[in-house]
């Protein structure tokens, strides 16, 4: 009978164990969910933001150039927009797809953002420097969620390498990178972004 009690308690403290890892790795991992959560709301007021910097700061710009601008809003929105999406599809069921859907939306905004940007070769040197200071922020948004997030992308594993070395931005730091950088203290611009 003794012998009984023991195995069955030795199972029980296996199990008990392996329920308590299982729990708190799982925790672990969604931990950085809620990290997407506060950056979202700003960053995709940025993302729509972007668009109004022609009438702001290139209203006498070339045509090519509002062009280019509205385009990289536009995907910039796009992107963001995307991943609210998925956060909100993760939120209500975690899923191992829905969070490669996570790093791959990710990815995408690294890599595109700056790309289009360097492709759209602005020539109004204000609105380029304010759109440039646009897109480095919500590059930057992205690289603070990619450092929380346990990443399985190869991709975005050396990206977040290379960023644990860097600080990281608040949402509030987002907000006064657009105030200060992007908006150079115009009122009607700050006000696009709170």
């Amino acid at each position: 009978m003794l012998n009984y009690f023991v195995r069955h308690k030795i199972m029980s403290t296996i199990l008990a164990s392996c329920l308590v890892l299982t729990t708190t790795n799982f925790a672990c991992n969604t931990s950085w969910i809620s990290t997407v959560g506060q950056y979202l709301p700003t960053a995709i007021q940025i993302a729509e933001s972007i668009i109004q910097l022609v009438g702001m700061f290139g209203s006498s710009s070339a045509q090519s150039d509002q062009a280019a601008v509205q385009a990289i809003g536009q995907e910039a929105t796009k992107d963001y927009q995307l991943l609210q999406t998925l956060y909100q599809q993760y939120q209500a069921t975690p899923s191992p797809t829905t969070q490669a859907q996570i790093e791959n939306i990710l990815a995408i905004i690294t890599t595109n953002l700056p790309a289009e940007l360097a492709a759209a070769h602005i020539k109004d040197q204000g609105l380029l420097n304010s759109v440039t200071a646009a897109v480095n922020t919500l590059v930057t948004i992205a690289d603070t969620i990619i450092s929380q997030l346990p990443v399985k992308s190869p991709q975005l594993k050396a990206r977040k390498g290379v960023l644990k070395s860097t600080n990281r931005l608040t949402p509030a730091g987002a907000k006064q990178q657009w105030d200060t950088l992007v908006c150079k203290g115009l009122s009607t611009c700050t006000a696009l972004v709170h």
